[in-house]
C-alpha cells in the first residue's frame, strides 16, 4: 500500500469528519485503503514499516491482526456490521494503545465498502459528545446547503446564465455562450440530438419524460442531470441543473426559454453530506453509551438505539416530547426527583455532571443506576442549538460497590456495624461532643459465660448464639443508636444525644432481658448474660479511644463485681481500678507462671518488596485466662513491671522460644525476634543467664535469634543496653531498636548503640498516608538507617495506602494486621519453607 494521498481523504467539506478525534477508514473488502480521515491519515503516516499490508493491519499489533482476520471481518461480512471490538494499536514510542473498533458495510460510489471507526477506549464519553456536535452541525450545513439551492432555483429561472430557448415547431434549441462553454459546443442553433449526445442513455430518458410532461401539461421544466463521462470536471461527471418555462410569443407561437447552471460542485457537496450523515450515524447506532439530544428549549430530537433501550422511549415516540418526560431519574436513595442536566446545561452553555447516586426510571418501570453528562451542541456562530446528554449503566457497578462497602463496614456473622465503622462513628461523635457541647454515651458489653456454649456445643451454635444476642440488643435501642459487634464475644454501643443516667437505665434493660433469655441447643438450655461498662463522650476526654478504653475498664469491673450488670465510669475509677487491677494481675500471673498458661503468638514480619529473605517472625505472648480465653499482653504487663515480673515471664519467653528452635534446627527455615522488657535489659544477672544460655547452643541456632529492646529503655539504661548489644552481637545474635522514634529528641545515642535494625514506632504509621509531617519523620529515620547500614521495619501497617506509603519512603519491612493477623507460633513456623542460605538480615 502506497502512502495515504490526499485523494484516499473522506469527501469532507466542512471538515466536520476530520474535526472528529477518531480514526476512520473506508476500505474494500480486502482491506485495502478507499477513504481515510486526518486522524487516520497521521496514523497511518507514523507506520511505514509495513506499506505493502492493509490499512487497518498497518495499524494494529500482531495479536489485533489475528482477530481482526478471525473474527471481525467474519461478523462484519456476515452480519453487515460489528460493534466495540477490543484491539490495540502499535505507537511509535512502542507502546500500545487500546481502542474500540466499529464497523459497518456500505455503499461507496457503486460498489461494496466497509467504514472502520477507531476511539481510543479512554475517550468514549468525550468522543460521543463530539459526534453529536459533528452531527449538528452537519445538519446545519444540510439545511443551509438546502435553503441555498431553493434560492438557486429560482434565481436560475431568471438570470441569463446559461439560457436557452426551444421552439416545438422547428424543433430548434438556441443556446448561449455560456450554456454552450459547459456543454462543451459551439453556442446558437442546435439540433437536440446533439445536445442530448452530451447525456448518458438514463440521463437522455429522464430529460425527453420531463420535456413531454412539460409540454403536454404546459408547465415548468425542473431537471438536474449528470453529463456523459466525456463532458467532466476534475472532481468527476458535470451536473447540470436545467430549468425551463413555457412563453407564448406574437408570431411564433408558444416557445420554451430556461436557463442551464452547473451544479455539479454543489452535487458532489451534497453527496458528501449525505455519505458524512451515513457515517456519523453509523458511528452513534455502534456506541455503547446511550444518547440523547434535545433543541434549545430541552425538547427531545433523537435518541441512540441504547438510549431508547434503556428509557423505554422509541425515537418517534419521543421526538417532541420534554426531557423530562423521556428522561425520568431520581435519587437512588431518597428517591427525591433529580435534577435535570440538561436544564442546567441549557441555562449555562456549560457541560454539566449527573449527581451522584443517579437513577433512571424507564418508561416500563425498570430502574438504572447511571452516569456521565449533558453538553452543549453550539453553532458556528455561537449560537446553542440544543444539548447532547450521554449516559451509561452502572447498575451492576454500582450494587458491587455499595455491597464492598457494606461488607467493610459491617460484621459478616451478625450484620452488626464492625470495629472499624464503629471507631469512625465514635470519633464523630467525640469531635460534635468537644464542639457543639453535647453529651454522649458509649457502652463496652462481654458475654458471659459464652465460653461454655461455644466449647460444649461447637462454634455453629456459637455463631447462632450471637446472632441471637446481636437481636436482642438492638430491640432494647433506638433506631439512631450503634451497635457493633468488636469481635469474638465483644460488643459496643454508640448512643448518641443521651446522657450517662439514661444510657445506664438502657443498660439495665439490657441485662435484664439476657437474663430471661435462654439459649437451647438439642435439647439443652444455656443462661447467658452480658457485663456492660458504661462512659460518657465527652470534652474529659483527650480522645475517642480514650472513652473507649474508659467503657472498656468499666465492663471489666462489671465482670469483676460479678457479672451481667451495668458499671458506670467515674473518675475516681482510674487509680482505684488500676491499683487493685495490678494487685489481680499480680497474682494471676504468678499462677500463670507456675501452671504454665502463657501462650506464644507469632507475626510475620514481610519484605517491602518481594526478595528472597528466610521468613521472619516476632514472638508475642498471650496468657491463657482461667475460663481459657486468651489475654493479650497489654493488660497484664503493666502489672508485671510494676511487680518485679516481667524478668521471670523474658526468661519463660527465652526458654520457650530456644526449645522451638532447637526442634527446627536440622532445616531452621526462619528467624524470630524476642521482645525484652526494660527490668530484663537493666538486670545484670538476667544478662548473664542468658549470654552463658546462648553461648552453649550452635551458631547455627544463635544467627536464627533476634533481641528486640525499646528506645526508651535503651536511653534510660544506656550503660548496660550498651554492653548487653555488644555481647549478644558477638555471639551472632541480632538486636533490634522496637518503638524507634518514640523515646528521643536525637540520634547521637545510637553511636554508643550497636543495633542491626530499628522498628520505627507505630504512631509514626498508622496514619501515614494522612499525616505528611509523619511521612518526612519516617523519610527522616529512613536515612538515619541508611547512614548507620540498619534494616528498618514499620509497625503497625494496617491497610494497603499506608503499605505503599512506606514502600515510596524506602522502608525495608513491614508488620501489622494488613500483613499477617498473630497466629500460634508453632503453627506459624510449620508454615515456613524448606532451610534457606540466605537470612532475613541479609537482604536490606
Amino acid at each position: 500500500m502506497t502512502e495515504p494521498s490526499a485523494e484516499s481523504a473522506l469527501v469532507d467539506p466542512n471538515g466536520l469528519i476530520d474535526a472528529l478525534p477518531v480514526a476512520v477508514v473506508l476500505t474494500d473488502q480486502h482491506g485495502q485503503l478507499l477513504r481515510c480521515n486526518a486522524v487516520a491519515r497521521s496514523w497511518l503516516d507514523a507506520r511505514q514499516d509495513d506499506d505493502s499490508a492493509p490499512a487497518l493491519d498497518r495499524l494494529l499489533t500482531v495479536p489485533s491482526r489475528v482477530f481482526m482476520q478471525t473474527h471481525v471481518w467474519p461478523t462484519v461480512l456476515r452480519d453487515g456490521l460489528v460493534a466495540e471490538a477490543y484491539l490495540e494499536l502499535r505507537q511509535p514510542s512502542g507502546s500500545n494503545m487500546p481502542v474500540l473498533l466499529n464497523g459497518h458495510r456500505l455503499n461507496w460510489e457503486g460498489r461494496p465498502s466497509y467504514c472502520w471507526v477507531l476511539l481510543q477506549a479512554t475517550q468514549r464519553s468525550r468522543f460521543e459528545a463530539e459526534l453529536l456536535h459533528a452531527r449538528a452541525r452537519a445538519e446545519a450545513a444540510l439545511a443551509q446547503l438546502m435553503e441555498s439551492q431553493a434560492a438557486l432555483r429560482r434565481t436560475g429561472a431568471l438570470a441569463a446564465v446559461g439560457g436557452w430557448e426551444w421552439d416545438p415547431v422547428t424543433s430548434v434549441v438556441t443556446v448561449s455562450q455560456e450554456l454552450a462553454d459547459l456543454l462543451e459546443t459551439g453556442s446558437g442553433a442546435r439540433n437536440p440530438s446533439d445536445l442530448m449526445q452530451q447525456l448518458g442513455p438514463r440521463e437522455r430518458f429522464r430529460l425527453l419524460r420531463a420535456g413531454m410532461r412539460s409540454v403536454r401539461q404546459q408547465r415548468g421544466l425542473d431537471e438536474t442531470l449528470t453529463m456523459a463521462s466525456g463532458s467532466s470536471t476534475h472532481l468527476g461527471s458535470r451536473v447540470l441543473h436545467i430549468v425551463g418555462v413555457p412563453e407564448l410569443r406574437a408570431g411564433t407561437g408558444r416557445v420554451w426559454v430556461g436557463a442551464a447552471q452547473d451544479v455539479s460542485e454543489r452535487h458532489r457537496l451534497m453527496k458528501a453530506l449525505a455519505e458524512q450523515s451515513e457515517l456519523l450515524q453509523v458511528t452513534l447506532h455502534s456506541i455503547g453509551d446511550a444518547v440523547i439530544t434535545t433543541d434549545a428549549q430541552g425538547v427531545v430530537t433523537w435518541l441512540n438505539p441504547v438510549a431508547e433501550a434503556m428509557t423505554g422511549w422509541p425515537t418517534d415516540e419521543a421526538r417532541g416530547q420534554s426531557i423530562h418526560t423521556v428522561f425520568h431519574i431520581v435519587h437512588e436513595l431518597t428517591r427525591a426527583p433529580a435534577a435535570n442536566p440538561v436544564d442546567a446545561c441549557l441555562s449555562k452553555s456549560q457541560v454539566v455532571w449527573l449527581a451522584e447516586d443517579t437513577a433512571l426510571l424507564a418508561r416500563d418501570g425498570r430502574e438504572y443506576g447511571i452516569e456521565d453528562s449533558a453538553a452543549p451542541i453550539m453553532r458556528s456562530d455561537g449560537q446553542l442549538i440544543g444539548a447532547v446528554l450521554v449516559f451509561h449503566d452502572v447498575t451492576q457497578r454500582r450494587r458491587l460497590a455499595n455491597e464492598m462497602k457494606f461488607r467493610s463496614q459491617h460484621d459478616s456473622l451478625t450484620g452488626l456495624v464492625n470495629r472499624a465503622e464503629f471507631g469512625m462513628r465514635l470519633n464523630q461523635a467525640f469531635d460534635r461532643a468537644c464542639t457543639q457541647n453535647v453529651t454522649h454515651s458509649v457502652m463496652a458489653l462481654d458475654l458471659d459465660r459464652f465460653k461454655v456454649v461455644n466449647d460444649t456445643c461447637g462454634h455453629a451454635a456459637g455463631d447462632r448464639l450471637l446472632q441471637q444476642v446481636a437481636r436482642l440488643f438492638q430491640e432494647c435501642l433506638r433506631a439512631r443508636d450503634t451497635l457493633a459487634r468488636l469481635g469474638g464475644d465483644e460488643f459496643a454501643v454508640l448512643l448518641e444525644h443521651c446522657t450517662v443516667k439514661q444510657a445506664e437505665r438502657v443498660g439495665r434493660q439490657i441485662c435484664a432481658r439476657l437474663d430471661d433469655f435462654r439459649f437451647e441447643h438439642e435439647g439443652k438450655r444455656f443462661r447467658v448474660g452480658v457485663s456492660i461498662g458504661l462512659a460518657p463522650i465527652d470534652t474529659r476526654w483527650e480522645s475517642a479511644d480514650a472513652a473507649m478504653h474508659a467503657a472498656d475498664a468499666a465492663c471489666l469491673a462489671a465482670k469483676e463485681e460479678g457479672r451481667n450488670r451495668v458499671h458506670v465510669w467515674v473518675d475516681a475509677d482510674a487509680s482505684i481500678n488500676e491499683r487493685q487491677g495490678q494487685i489481680r494481675w499480680a497474682s494471676t500471673l504468678e499462677e500463670a507462671l507456675d501452671e504454665d498458661r502463657f501462650v506464644l503468638f507469632g507475626q510475620r514480619i514481610e519484605p517491602v518488596n518481594p526478595s528472597d529473605s528466610a521468613p521472619h517472625a516476632e514472638v508475642l505472648l498471650r496468657l491463657r485466662g482461667p475460663d481459657g480465653a486468651l489475654i493479650s499482653p497489654g493488660a497484664f504487663m503493666p502489672a508485671a513491671e510494676r511487680f518485679h515480673l516481667a524478668t521471670r515471664i523474658d526468661r519463660w519467653v527465652i526458654r520457650k522460644v530456644l526449645e522451638l528452635l532447637r526442634q527446627d534446627l536440622e532445616g531452621m527455615r526462619g528467624t524470630l525476634s524476642i521482645n525484652l522488657s526494660g527490668l530484663s535489659v537493666a538486670d545484670r544477672m538476667f544478662q548473664q543467664d542468658v549470654l552463658a544460655e546462648l553461648a552453649k547452643l550452635p551458631t547455627q541456632l544463635r544467627k536464627a535469634l533476634w533481641l528486640e529492646i525499646t528506645e526508651t529503655v535503651a536511653i534510660t539504661h544506656m550503660s548496660e543496653a550498651s554492653q548487653f548489644v555488644s555481647a549478644l552481637r558477638r555471639l551472632d545474635v541480632r538486636v533490634a531498636l522496637d518503638d524507634f522514634g518514640a523515646g528521643a529528641s536525637s540520634f547521637g545515642y545510637l553511636r554508643g548503640l550497636d543495633v542491626d535494625a530499628l522498628k520505627i514506632d507505630g504512631q509514626f504509621i498508622t496514619n501515614l498516608d494522612k499525616d505528611e509531617l509523619n511521612a518526612v519523620t519516617v523519610r527522616c529515620f529512613v536515612e538515619v538507617a541508611e547512614v548507620k547500614g540498619l534494616l528498618t521495619v514499620a509497625e503497625f501497617v494496617d491497610c494497603e495506602r499506608v503499605m505503599e506509603r512506606i514502600k515510596a519512603l524506602g522502608v525495608g519491612y513491614a508488620q501489622g494486621y494488613f500483613l499477617h493477623k498473630p497466629e500460634p507460633l508453632e503453627g506459624l513456623m510449620s508454615q515456613w519453607p524448606l532451610a534457606r542460605e540466605r537470612t532475613w538480615s541479609s537482604v536490606s
